[in-house]
């Protein structure tokens, strides 16, 4: 009986890298909203052969305001209304 890979697909048809997996394009139609499902939990590339070739690469969606993970991150330093060139600055210049 052949080994079972992380969604229960025969690791002869689905094969692992650090950075992305690989699975044939009949066992992707197969077991595709289980692989979505993984894709989008992991964050880990999908990449897609069709007799052996790379077709499709499937990755996890982004956020749509990807800037919105910094909210209340930030920190004020100093004053926000003091001027930026000291009147001594100013003197030299006219």
């Amino acid at each position: 009986m052949p080994r079972l890979g992380p969604v229960g697909l025969a690791c002869r048809t689905l094969v692992m890298y650090s950075s992305h997996m690989e699975i044939s394009a009949s066992a992707f139609k197969a077991h595709c909203l289980r692989l979505l499902d993984q894709v989008s939990q992991t964050g880990e590339e999908l990449v897609i052969l069709k007799r052996g070739r790379p077709v499709a690469r499937v990755v996890a969606a982004r956020d749509e305001k990807p800037w919105l993970a910094l909210r209340g991150r930030g920190e004020l330093c100093g004053d926000p209304f003091a001027t930026v060139i000291k009147e001594a600055d100013i003197e030299a210049v006219q």
